[in-house]
């Protein structure tokens, strides 16, 4: 990634190779129990995924700031994800990996808009607009034994937002997005699980007719646009 806005090219290249004991050894001297893995993008590098644990391990705060194109599924819970939403005048919003936004705690992630022009500000409100709207709803209708964005139903709401026609029955959920009966609407069926500790929880019929609607839907996320408007 080479965004507009990037204030560290000097770590595109050179560089010196330093051990994890050698890090720690200077991370000692500074007497400082806070730190930030940043970059250049942190996430590409395939070993800070055990110093950031191991940061951990020794007690650190650990503040992780990404460029936000890389999963942060990897990273350790205990750290903080300062994740970064690149907007049009970036040159890179494409390359946005939305799933790390469904992943953000409120508690204890942050959310950064690099905001250029008002182009830039109606895509960031939206966003922000799309994503916390959903997720409420998400959680408000689907909680089971957890939060209900992280639910198959909660899912397919935070990505198509609400279907056009639902049907209900004593052990099954049908959504259908567009016009019924219609070959270029989708419906997804979910089966209500057995689940002593909740009478909320239903998976997902899957099938792989679901793959290619699913792609493009998410990709239409990746250019900063719902795929449909609630």
């Amino acid at each position: 990634m080479r965004c507009t806005w990037c204030d560290s090219e000097y770590t595109f290249y050179g560089g010196e190779r330093i051990s994890f004991d050698e890090m720690f050894v200077k991370l000692d001297e500074f007497g400082c129990r806070l730190v930030e893995v940043t970059g250049g993008e942190p996430l590409a590098q395939k070993n800070v995924f055990p110093f950031i644990r191991e940061l951990c391990d020794r007690g650190y705060e650990v503040l992780v700031e990404t460029g936000g194109y890389i999963s942060t599924e990897n990273v350790d819970p205990r750290a903080s994800i300062i994740l970064d939403v690149k907007c049009p005048a970036s040159g890179e919003a494409e390359r946005n990996h939305w799933p790390n936004l469904e992943r953000l705690r409120p508690e204890k992630d942050e959310v950064k808009f690099v905001i250029a022009n008002l182009q830039d500000w109606e895509f960031a409100k939206e966003i922000i607009r799309k994503y916390d709207k959903r997720v409420q709803d998400g959680n408000a209708y689907f909680t089971s034994y957890v939060e209900g964005w992280k639910t198959d139903r909660g899912m397919i709401y935070l990505i198509y937002g609400a279907p056009n026609v639902i049907y209900k029955t004593a052990n099954s959920e049908t959504w259908t997005y567009g016009e019924e009966n219609n070959i270029n609407s989708l419906t997804y069926v979910f089966s209500k699980v057995n689940n002593p500790f909740t009478d909320n929880d239903y998976s997902l019929d899957r099938s792989p007719n679901y793959k290619q609607a699913w792609y493009s839907a998410v990709d239409i996320w990746r250019q900063g646009r719902a795929y449909l408007q609630d």
